[in-house]
């Protein structure tokens, strides 16, 4: 299992509803299993907290978007087969 954190790469300012991140903390697992001697099969999962996501922005229509998301998350998931032949 591995953890890592990240800090915002932008303040609330410049945040756009585009990509909505603040701080990241990522939890990672991953399997691999070997069939035989050239095949192994592996399985991998990435749950990604991106915060509250803080947005407050005047755009150059003069419209202020100001707002939070409550639910900030991204489910990352993969396999993968490595065939030796």
């Amino acid at each position: 299992m591995r953890i890592a954190y990240d800090q915002s790469p932008v303040s609330t300012s410049n945040r756009t509803p585009e990509m909505p991140l603040d701080r990241q903390v990522r939890y990672a697992t991953g399997i691999q299993h070997k069939l035989d001697e050239d095949i192994i099969l592996g399985a991998a999962y990435t749950y990604l907290d991106a915060g509250e996501a803080k947005i407050n922005q005047c755009n150059t229509l003069s419209v202020d978007l100001v707002g939070e998301y409550n639910t900030n998350e991204i489910h990352f998931a993969g396999a993968n087969i490595n065939w030796r032949f």
